[in-house]
């Protein structure tokens, strides 16, 4: 089942599905809607009729893909569409209505995949996932970062616009970065953990080491939007490759919680635990006087001391090398 509201409709769908060895069949969607005051109920129904198909077609079927920055698929043959012998019995309920009429083609399209993907959870246990928040969270900065550049072409680009940029940046990295963290123990396992949490911060401190210096020359060669629009690439790239990851979820059982009870819930659980209090509370403060110095450093470095971004890039090499030490041994000492 799926509900929603959108464009002055409220629509409603209940998909009927099965499950084989070709994938999911779709066998019926019952369709309720509030369009508001109908002038054509024919016409309505018509179109919620074609939206369950396109919705469908969109979910099931058709899948756009890049060679050389040309997309592949250039009609039906590779793009295809719902034929009538995959068509399901699509039943329609349209409420009586006196408000003013509302829109019906997006909120049917929209619906119909929501519907399908929680039928397959009901029918199998297992939740249909194509974008997992850490790989949305990936894209998401790859997004904002792109957004450097593209206000600095357009002239927009000023202290507002950075502070927008940040705030959203954090607010990824706390929701993508706790996902990614969940992403890992699935992939590697627990009893491994240690050994992965190593191996992912000995590559982060080489990217350390090496990144800085690089960065610095290539903002001394175009300048700081086109490196940004270069990371912003790369991000791009590591959306490609975790998206290629299999991770074998493990379902909690649905909660009758909403979100702001289980929220409320989580937090008191924190709070009458000292040790993640603590932790927390450490975190918080390391990250605040962390980037703090951060900034005081970059602005000493280059007001104070008159250092290029070679220069800064370099002395930021330097600070990795501890990191890389650690990370190797971290393992054996984690064994002590």
């Amino acid at each position: 089942i799926a509900l929603h509201a959108s464009f002055g409709s409220i629509c409603a769908q209940v998909a009927e599905v099965s499950l084989d060895a070709n994938g999911v069949r779709v066998h019926k969607v019952t369709v309720a809607a509030d369009v508001g005051h109908m002038i054509n109920p024919d016409t309505v129904e018509a179109q919620i009729q074609s939206s369950i198909l396109f919705g469908m077609s969109a979910g099931l079927m058709q899948e756009i893909t890049m060679d050389k920055g040309r997309v592949e698929q250039t009609n039906y043959g590779n793009f295809p569409v719902a034929r009538m012998f995959q068509a399901p019995q699509v039943d329609i309920v349209l409420v009586p209505s006196t408000e003013k009429p509302g829109g019906i083609g997006e909120p049917a399209t929209a619906l119909v995949v929501p519907a399908i993907a929680n039928a397959v959870f009901a029918a199998s246990g297992k939740r249909v996932r194509k974008l997992p928040i850490y790989v949305a969270g990936e894209a998401m900065l790859a997004l904002v970062l792109a957004s450097v550049p593209l206000a600095w072409w357009l002239g927009w680009l000023g202290m507002p616009w950075l502070y927008a940029v940040g705030f959203v940046l954090g607010s990824v990295h706390v929701v993508a970065g706790s996902a990614s963290q969940i992403v890992l123990t699935q992939v590697v396992g627990r009893e491994r953990l240690v050994e992965a949490h190593s191996k992912n911060a000995l590559a982060s401190s080489g990217a350390e080491v090496v990144g800085p210096g690089l960065a610095g020359a290539l903002i001394k060669a175009v300048g700081a939007p086109i490196a940004l629009l270069l990371n912003a690439v790369m991000l791009l790239g590591s959306v490609a490759i975790l998206r290629g990851l299999q991770v074998k979820e493990t379902l909690a059982p649905p909660s009758s919680q909403g979100f702001w009870p289980q929220l409320k819930e989580g937090l008191q659980f924190v709070v009458r635990t000292p040790l993640l209090w603590g932790m927390a509370a450490m975190l918080g403060v390391w990250q605040f006087f962390h980037h703090g110095a951060v900034v005081v450093q970059i602005l000493l470095a280059t007001r104070t001391l008159g250092l290029s971004e070679q220069d800064v890039g370099l002395s930021f090499v330097g600070l990795g090398v501890g990191t890389v030490a650690a990370s190797v041994v971290g393992k054996r000492l984690s064994q002590r």
